[in-house]
């Protein structure tokens, strides 16, 4: 089989495979630890930074309406930071351009502030608050580009330098520092030498200095820094490791970029890369082809060194290509705004963005969104590459290509060169000095020849493979200084050497150019006037390393046989997260160039790929599907070596080819390494709690609206609509009615038009989902267990998504009667929903059908109910995961109820869903709120929360938060009434919320949201435990001055009270769990068993625990319809009057105190009453799949006792908080020293911990290494303890 391809100049041809079938039969996922740090840049960044369009002279207004577009355009294609480049701090005056000086503000403290008259919102000292605020209310991130080190305005002012810790100067060996003690005037930024100088970070005062700037963007509201002037040929690794040790300290992340890319190699970037998140690895990056073409050779050379998505600042670190030169634009240095669209055709582009996609760079867009026309938006937006830049694996160029002119991938002409050569000496035309880090033996080989008494060379060790060639030498020279500059430099200069390229030594070497260079750049000679500059001098070590003074790398010597040019072929692959494999094929060449690729080739380069056989189809970037050529190489030989990619493309087209149907050896995929979902506990607002079911579109945008603007910027992004949206608000219409709900010709629910009218016409929620994504919040829904009634009893027919038509299979079409299980209908709700049967190819179809179309309307959430607990749907939840994973567009997975959940249960589903209830409803009453103490310590006791989740992580959920503006559980109406839990006990729900890491979903109407309220979700100390806090748990020893005894006394979910005596407890559990293991029969007559619990529970003369048994009795009718699903089934009773069967599930709704909720109810066939006794001793619930444990208590659970919670802070804080349950103020105490039984690795002493009560702000004092603390009745004390 054959592909071919023929590219016109400037062209790019990307193929994506589709890899069904793959070797290893093991799934390889990412590793997942429940106490993970969560990841800065787990995939590369994405957003518009303001440089191509504005140059420097970007005002406030043009700032925020670009960021307003991107908010409502592209956030919701994960371009979230907004960057305001360079010199935002300077004048906008005659006489101010990029390296001038004196027309900069700074603050008393030397440090850049924004331009009052382009920034009016800073004036009054409020810096970027007002604007990263706005930003911040669009859901977008706000990002500034800072320069390296001090200002020279601000070391001629001599400012004084801000010591954070006390708010006044800085104070050390007993005098006060200022900027002119800091500044090293010989390490000025070699492009803006006015502008901008190192600090010496080795002075506590010039570490002090820069701590101050971060932290003064921190409290500005920065989400992202662009440090320039510190990276590449201007490297100040010093500054670099200080300023990343700052940020890992702060309270507000902070993505941390690196720039300019100037001469940096993969050597060089590995010094840093676990320092930053991003990094540049070119020179500026503008709309010509040369930029473009030459950033080939440098993406090779780091996908080669494994340095895409390598370990970063807290989290990855990315090689960056430099901005999106597209759209509408300004010129390189100019002091102009947009005026100009860009100068890349069509195509280069197209290349341009392949390439960073294929390559995982960040995607930064560069120009003007005011004028973005649909060509750009649709390039930028482009699904497939965006899917490649994201999730793709294994990215690398790909050598095995030819082409019809000779071109090979392994012999092209921009493989001269492996590193970033950047400065031509001239001698040669091979010869190109470059710099590198000098740990790399690269660096290695020079060496002194004399050629007189005064005059030497310095030499490169090789003679470059040539015989008769001439050594690689440079002139040196001791810098000749005056007795004043010996005076004013020795400390800099002493044992330093200036270079030249010939014996005038009028022009120095200097490592880095004195002004910006753009990415084709790659030559520019540095030889230079000589000055006393950091820049210009180097040093011969006894290692034969020659190492630059202002950079600290070292110069290596690359021989190439020709310049390098803009022409050739050249190929990337990667695989996809499916097990796709995309092959990305660039036509470099001024003419059409045909290119081919062998498809077992890719065998070569793809790790476990065994590639046996390939389909028919392809896909274009813009065309259809095409057909596959087939041509036979020669008899006998594989069809691995038959198969060929290459195709035609015309004039001015680039394609896309989507190729199905390969097959590997082994069935199972190996998926890459996959992205987090949910890597926090999820925030957000859900509709249940305020509206019922009854919310209309109007009052959900309402609220969203508000969401958007306060607490969003808290991280609350999800904003779902509960249960019941298909259902018309109609007489008769409640949560157990028949024949109200909206449905389309599919038997899919679809929004009831009258409360959602954008829905008309079948857009179903496309329209509300549009609105929400451009509030910068993600969207959910509420939806229930497999199928409705109402379509079952329709007998819609099941739609095919891969026809389009009624799904087909064994000759006949299938309906929803033959998919819906009546038997296993909603247990609280059942005449509305039941399973499908996951084993039919139809069953699943529909689940399918479902979950592509909420993907389609843009849902970012599911809550997926009457699945999970006593509902337990098991193989529901595995098949709805499994496409989830398929889906183009993530969705967090979330389930409920959470009624009779236990961690042995939720450890079967917890790595196929991203959050899911372990309790009933909660809602507004005390007893609620303590009921959740004893499950959330049996969940962190399994170590469940943060476990491995969906594609990323799983949170036990606790269910929404009841506060603020409410409607009556099971209600028909509105929001009408307040909470009823008191300030004190809704601390307490917030507090245990957090500490636990439950997600946080406000339940409150907040459009009547309260300042108390607000202030208790949005608490950035609960917000940061919440969040970022690990090694969670419940906390045992402390003492109260009452003898209060903690609520101990049940370590699982009981659910069912058999009333035989009060000590006994029936429960569901995982039937793998041993615990469940224990069931008998014990025959009383010929026709009466009983099946008992193995144990006496604990005392002596206690009868055993026993329930009455009895096969179901059918009519003839009956048995022939219930046979197969009853068949060995057994209903067990109380009594041997046998009216009330026991069930395994309530049959309405519980809340989260309803622990005892019986379940003995009227008799019925329904397998929620069926039993199964196996032969290993369980007995199994036919409905939930669970089984049946009896525990023992020697009293009820009541809602006091005194609790206490403790985790870990990611600055090495601990997290202490006391819960007083009982009716009257408690005092508690706990030792410190006690602490350290439970934190790993920890040893403490109180004497050298500091300690801050949270909701009072007060500090506290530990007495005898003690903490104690009166804490009012049913309420809590939080301590955060710093301890050295």
């Amino acid at each position: 089989m054959k592909l071919r391809v023929d590219i016109f100049m400037s062209l790019s041809l990307l193929f994506l495979h589709l890899l069904l079938l793959h070797l290893n039969p093991t799934r390889v996922s990412a590793k997942t630890l429940s106490n993970e740090k969560p990841e800065h840049a787990s995939f590369p960044p994405r957003g518009w930074n303001s440089y191509d369009s504005f140059s420097w002279i970007v005002s406030e207004e043009e700032f925020l309406k670009n960021a307003q577009i991107i908010s409502e355009r592209l956030h919701a294609y994960g371009y979230e930071y907004v960057v305001v480049d360079f010199l935002w701090y300077r004048r906008k005056v005659k006489g101010a351009y990029t390296d001038s000086k004196g027309f900069d503000v700074i603050d008393k403290w030397g440090r850049m502030v924004p331009d009052p008259d382009r920034w009016p919102s800073s004036a009054g000292g409020k810096g970027f608050t007002a604007v990263a605020n706005k930003v911040h209310s669009m859901g977008l991130k706000f990002g500034i580009h800072v320069m390296r080190g001090i200002s020279t305005q601000a070391v001629n002012a001599n400012t004084p330098i801000l010591d954070t810790t006390t708010g006044g100067a800085y104070e050390e060996s007993g005098r006060k520092w200022s900027a002119k003690d800091i500044g090293v005037k010989e390490r000025a930024c070699a492009w803006m030498s006015h502008g901008f100088m190192s600090v010496d970070t080795k002075l506590g005062a010039g570490r002090a200095f820069l701590r101050s700037l971060y932290e003064q963007y921190a409290e500005w509201g920065v989400d992202f820094v662009k440090h320039d002037c510190v990276f590449g040929a201007d490297l100040d690794i010093n500054e670099i490791s200080v300023v990343s040790e700052v940020l890992k300290q702060l309270d507000r992340p902070i993505l941390y970029s690196l720039s300019p890319g100037t001469s940096v190699t993969p050597a060089m970037a590995k010094d840093v890369s676990g320092l930053a998140n991003m990094y540049r690895i070119t020179a500026d990056d503008w709309d010509s082809w040369g930029d473009v073409a030459s950033h080939f050779d440098v993406t090779r050379d780091f996908s080669t060194a494994n340095m895409i998505g390598a370990k970063g600042l807290l989290g990855k670190s990315w090689p960056d290509l430099d901005m999106l030169p597209l759209g509408w634009l300004t010129d390189p240095g100019s002091n102009e705004g947009p005026h100009r669209i860009s100068n890349l055709n069509a195509d280069e582009q197209r290349t341009q963005m392949t390439l960073w996609s294929m390559a995982k760079s960040p995607l930064m867009f560069g120009g003007d969104l005011r004028k973005l026309d649909e060509t750009t938006y649709n390039l930028l937006t482009n699904p497939i590459l965006l899917e490649i830049n994201s999730f793709s694996s294994n990215n690398m160029e790909f050598p095995y290509i030819t082409s019809t002119n000779g071109f090979k991938s392994k012999n092209d002409v921009l493989d001269e060169q492996s590193g970033r050569c950047l400065t031509d000496v001239r001698t040669s035309d091979t010869h190109f000095l470059s710099l590198t880090s000098c740990t790399t033996p690269k660096a290695i080989g020079w060496s002194v020849e004399a050629l007189d008494q005064d005059l030497e060379q310095i030499c490169w060790k090789d003679h470059f493979g040539i015989k008769h060639q001439e050594l690689f030498c440079l002139y040196k020279k001791e810098p000749l200084l005056s007795s004043d500059e010996k005076m004013s430099y020795k400390h800099q200069f002493q044992g330093n050497l200036q270079l030249f390229a010939t014996d005038r030594m009028d022009f120095c070497l200097g490592a880095s150019p004195t002004l910006k260079l753009t990415s084709k750049e790659f030559e520019r000679g540095a030889f230079l006037h000589c000055r006393r500059d950091t820049n210009q001098m180097w040093v011969l070590n006894s290692n034969g390393t020659l190492a630059n003074s202002y950079s600290g790398l070292c110069a290596t010597v690359n021989s190439v046989e020709a310049e390098v040019s803009s022409g050739g072929t050249r190929s990337w692959v990667a695989t996809g997260r499916r097990g796709e494999i995309y092959v990305a094929f660039f036509n470099l060449n001024p003419v059409k160039t045909v290119i081919s690729a062998m498809i077992s080739d890719l065998a070569h380069v793809v790790p476990g790929e065994i590639i046996r056989s390939i389909g028919r189809l392809l896909k274009g970037f813009s065309s259809g599907w095409t057909q596959l050529n087939s041509d036979s190489v020669s008899p006998g030989m594989g069809t691995m070596n038959m198969m060929k990619i290459n195709n035609v493309v015309f004039t001015s087209l680039c394609f896309l080819f989507l190729v199905l149907g390969l097959l590997l050896q082994n069935p199972t995929r190996v998926s890459a390494k996959e992205p987090k979902q949910a890597s926090s506990p999820p925030r957000g607002w859900n509709s249940y709690d305020s509206f019922s079911w009854t919310i209309s579109e109007e009052e959900f945008l309402q609220n969203a609206e508000i969401i958007s603007k306060r607490l969003l910027p808290h991280k609350y992004k999800y904003v779902v609509v509960d249960f019941l949206w298909y259902r018309r608000k109609v007489k008769g219409a409640y949560t157990d009615s028949l024949g109200f709900d909206v449905i389309d010709e599919w038997g899919r629910m679809a929004p009831d038009p009258e409360r959602w009218p954008s829905s008309k016409g079948g857009k179903g929620f496309t329209e509300v989902a549009k609105k929400v994504h451009r509030m910068g919040l993600k969207f959910g829904i509420h939806v229930m267990r497999g199928i409705s009634t109402q379509a079952v009893n329709a007998n819609t027919p099941i739609l095919d998504l891969n026809t389009g038509r009624v799904y087909e299979e064994f000759g006949r079409n299938w309906n929803a009667k033959d998919i819906g299980i009546k038997e296993r209908a909603c247990a609280w709700m059942p005449h509305g929903f039941m399973s499908v049967d996951t084993k039919l190819g139809a069953g699943r179809a529909f689940l399918r059908s479902l979950y592509q179309q909420y993907a389609e309307w843009g849902v970012d959430f599911v809550k997926h109910d009457c699945v999970f607990g006593n509902d337990l749907d098991i193989n529901e939840i595995t098949y709805v995961s499994e496409v989830l994973k398929q889906l183009d567009r993530p969705i967090l997975y979330s389930l409920s109820p959470g009624t009779g959940v236990t961690p042995s249960m939720a450890k079967d589903v917890s790595g196929l869903a991203n959050m899911y209830r372990i309790t009933g409803d909660d809602w507004d009453t005390w007893a609620d709120v303590a009921a959740h103490f004893n499950i959330t310590r049996d969940f962190s006791t399994a170590n469940m929360i943060g476990a491995k989740g969906l594609m990323g992580k799983s949170w036990p959920d606790l269910d929404m938060l009841p506060l603020g503006w409410l409607t009556d559980p099971g209600s028909n109406e509105g929001p009408h009434r307040t909470s009823m839990l008191l300030p004190d006990e809704q601390k307490t729900q917030m507090t245990l919320w957090s500490m636990a890491k439950s997600p946080l979903m406000f339940g409150g109407d907040v459009r009547k949201l309260d300042g108390a309220t607000y202030n208790l979700l949005t608490n950035p100390t609960l917000l940061e435990i919440n969040s970022f806090s690990l090694n969670n748990m419940e906390f045992p020893y402390i003492t109260s001055t009452k003898n209060f005894k903690s609520l101990d006394s049940q370590s699982g979910r009981y659910l069912t009270d058999v009333s035989t005596t009060d000590t006994h407890v029936l429960s569901l559990t995982s039937c793998t769990n041993l615990k469940a293991i224990g069931w008998s029969i014990k025959a009383l007559d010929q026709d009466l068993e009983q099946i008992c619990w193995k144990e006496h529970l604990g005392s002596k003369h206690q009868e055993p625990f026993c329930l009455y048994k009895k096969e179901p009795q059918f009519s003839s009718d009956e048995w022939m319809s219930h046979k197969q699903q009853y068949q060995g089934k057994l209903q067990l009773f109380a009594t041997d009057r046998m009216d009330f069967c026991l069930g395994g599930s309530p049959h309405q709704k519980l809340t989260s105190k309803e622990l005892k909720s019986g379940a003995f109810v009227p008799c019925r066939w329904h397998t929620n009453q069926m039993w199964e006794l196996s032969v290993n001793g369980t007995l199994a619930n036919s409905y939930s799949g669970l089984c049946a444990t009896v525990n023992s208590i020697k009293a009820e659970v009541g809602p006091g006792g005194t609790r206490s919670w403790i985790a870990t802070g990611r600055k090495g804080e601990i997290y202490v908080a006391f819960f007083n349950l009982n009716p009257e103020r408690t005092v508690i105490s706990a030792k410190i020293s006690d602490m350290a039984k439970v934190l790993p690795g920890k040893i403490l002493n109180g004497n050298s911990c500091q300690c801050k009560e949270a909701w009072s702000g007060k500090d506290i004092r530990v007495r005898k290494q003690t903490i104690s603390r009166g804490v009012k009745a049913r309420g809590c004390a939080l301590f955060v303890l710093t301890c050295k």
